[in-house]
């Protein structure tokens, strides 16, 4: 199925627009087109199961690409008991910095990297933002979001296999966002950190942008060819 906004679902073209495109409203669109598909999908895993009695045994595997890739990130806090393993291409955990650093925040202000802007409160980011700003990343939507990203840093699965694919020099959602979570949930874990890398895994492609490449996806078949090996 078509995710939301998006093939014969669309309702609203410029909804799917950012904005330098256009929509004013792209933070809230984009992050209620990823909230509205987790709960799809998470609705078929519920029921899926009612409607094919005939099966005893399920294998829920969550691949998204871009939008995709970012609401396979949030389907890990959705249905995280559901799901045997997950694969984001050009997606982003850390919804919250990118599209910060997409409204023009400037991390430097506060001490940061980009990637850690989800670490300041908002009481601190609207003093440095301007009417436009505000407009476009409102609290409400930003502690949202940012209560997301927290929880998928601290609580994403440890014991589920998980494959991340980024392109190099991919402008709209730098693999950086994904390096740096990685680094970060090594840390978190400490103890943990050798059953970490040997269920995670990221693919950063040289010379590429914003796609998933046919290098990307030989990789995620034979990935997934692993997982289920007799």
């Amino acid at each position: 199925m078509n995710m939301r906004n998006h093939g014969d679902r669309e309702v609203s073209r410029d909804a799917n627009l950012t904005w330098s495109g256009g929509n004013e409203n792209h933070a809230m669109d984009l992050m209620s087109m990823i909230s509205g598909a987790t709960q799809d999908f998470k609705l078929v895993l519920d029921f899926l199961p009612a409607y094919l009695p005939q099966f005893t045994t399920f294998h829920n595997i969550m691949l998204g690409v871009s939008l995709g890739g970012h609401t396979a990130w949030r389907m890990a806090l959705a249905a995280r008991s559901q799901i045997e393993a997950f694969a984001m291409v050009v997606g982003c955990p850390n919804l919250t910095s990118l599209l910060l650093e997409r409204l023009g925040i400037d991390a430097a202000v506060f001490g940061v990297k980009g990637e850690e802007l989800e670490t300041i409160e908002y009481s601190q980011l609207e003093k440095v933002m301007n009417e436009q700003q505000r407009r476009r990343w409102p609290r409400a939507l930003a502690e949202l979001t940012r209560k997301d990203d927290q929880r998928i840093l601290e609580e994403f699965p440890t014991d589920v296999p998980v494959f991340m694919c980024n392109g190099e020099y991919d402008k709209l959602v730098p693999s950086r966002y994904t390096s740096a979570w990685l680094e970060r949930r090594k840390a978190m874990l400490k103890g943990d950190v050798a059953s970490e890398e040997s269920k995670a895994r990221l693919f950063v492609q040289e010379n590429t942008g914003h796609s998933c490449t046919k290098e990307m996806v030989a990789m995620l078949a034979d990935w997934l060819g692993d997982l289920y090996k007799l």
